[in-house]
């Protein structure tokens, strides 16, 4: 899905390396690729079963896509975190003032180009 956000002709050459039929191809640049143009990763769930396996009792396991119709659990919203929050985070963890106080600095500044756009 990230490479059909992407629409460039490398990026379904890359695709068809993966996805051999054409049907689902082109179901991933069109139909997919416009339901998850402003999330950032995450396009897939995965479920536990209740029951495992009959024969050999191994787990089971549904996997869906998210923002869909027919889902079976609804979508929490993605959430924005902030750049060179990570960061700012460990450095803060491990008293580092120095790198906390960059990683603020930086911050700052990403958000004001983000504003100006």
């Amino acid at each position: 899905i990230t490479l059909s956000k992407k629409g460039s002709l490398i990026s379904r050459r890359q695709l068809a390396g993966i996805i051999r039929t054409k049907d689902a191809q082109h179901k991933v640049f069109t139909v997919l690729a416009e339901r998850y143009k402003d999330r950032m990763g995450g396009y897939t769930r995965v479920l536990r079963c209740n029951l495992n396996r009959r024969g050999d009792n191994a787990p089971m396991a549904w996997i869906e896509y998210v923002d869909r119709p027919g889902e079976l659990r609804p979508t929490k919203p993605p959430t924005q975190r902030l750049p060179y929050s990570k960061m700012m985070r460990r450095a803060m963890q491990r008293n580092d003032e120095d790198t906390a106080e960059y990683a603020r600095e930086m911050q700052e500044a990403a958000v004001k180009g983000y504003e100006q756009r």
